[in-house]
């Protein structure tokens, strides 16, 4: 049965599961996916949708270390460029829209991806978009925008839960799934190239242990052993990185202090930031409040 499949098997073989089909679809999509166990028992692990878990108040006690890197939309990019025809690309504000706001009208819907498209690409015609704001508009809604919002909830409703939040903008000669997704001339850190500072795999260039790229690899080491040692990425690093990495503070469950995300910004001179993406994301927050109430 497929309970007993290696998980290896599993994700090699669900393409072929998927048939060609799966090369008309403009995303990645995967078969098999974590959800909510319908039957529960002593070794459950997933009971509840993510937001139930999240706003279950104090409930939460252990340390979290999570983050982004501020281009994760170069993959999707590297997606567009392989499934998307070039007319197609005027759908992309409503596909992004459809993915949080699929219960509007279709008039909601409209004025949702109305918006989308102002606020990225002003009165452009898709031909004219710029590779940066499409970047920036995929890494937004696939990557930052749910991490934004767990990053509130985790803030209002678990007092006693440390967060620690990343955000890494380094790029530098380690970084080549940026290489392999095409896009070494667009600027930032794609999605996956922090795994390749935090370990050494073969594939890496031989440069000098001075180099940026070593220092940072050493920053990732020492922050995450940390974290893993005592629950605090600067308890046990500040040998090798001089900053206090601080949690995401917390607000009242009332919304009467707004929510401000605080975090590490990795990079070859590491160091403390607020809102790192602003107004993107008060554009995003904007648009919950007003299509998607009580939701935050």
């Amino acid at each position: 049965t497929l309970q007993r499949a290696p998980a290896k098997k599993l994700a090699a073989k669900q393409q072929k599961a998927l048939g060609h089909s799966a090369e008309k679809q403009a995303d990645l999509v995967f078969i098999f996916l974590p959800v909510v166990e319908q039957t529960l028992t002593d070794t459950s692990i997933i009971t509840q949708s993510p937001e139930e878990l999240l706003k279950a108040y104090d409930t939460l006690r252990m340390p979290l270390l999570e983050g982004c890197n501020d281009s994760e939309g170069i993959l999707g990019l590297y997606i567009i460029r392989r499934k998307t025809r070039d007319e197609d690309r005027r759908h992309i504000p409503a596909r992004m829209a459809a993915k949080l706001f699929h219960n509007l009208t279709s008039t909601e819907r409209t004025e949702v991806t109305s918006k989308i498209r102002k606020f990225y690409f002003s009165d452009e015609p898709p031909s004219a978009w710029p590779t940066d704001q499409l970047k920036h508009l995929l890494t937004d809604v696939i990557f930052m925008k749910d991490s934004a919002i767990n990053a509130e909830w985790l803030a209002k409703y678990q007092p006693n839960l440390r967060h620690y939040h990343y955000r890494f903008t380094f790029d530098g000669r380690f970084s080549l799934l940026k290489r392999l997704f095409l896009s070494s001339n667009v600027t930032g850190a794609c999605h996956g190239d922090d795994l390749l500072y935090m370990f050494n795999p073969k594939l890496l260039p031989n440069i000098a242990q001075s180099s940026d790229e070593c220092r940072v690899r050493d920053y990732f080491v020492a922050l995450w052993t940390s974290f893993a040692k005592h629950g605090d990425p600067s308890a046990g690093s500040r040998d090798v990185l001089d900053v206090q990495w601080r949690p995401v503070r917390k607000i009242p469950r009332d919304g009467s202090v707004d929510f401000r995300l605080d975090c590490l910004e990795i990079n070859a001179k590491p160091a403390m930031v607020t809102d790192p993406t602003g107004e993107r994301a008060n554009f995003w927050r904007g648009l919950l409040e007003t299509y998607r109430k009580g939701y935050l």
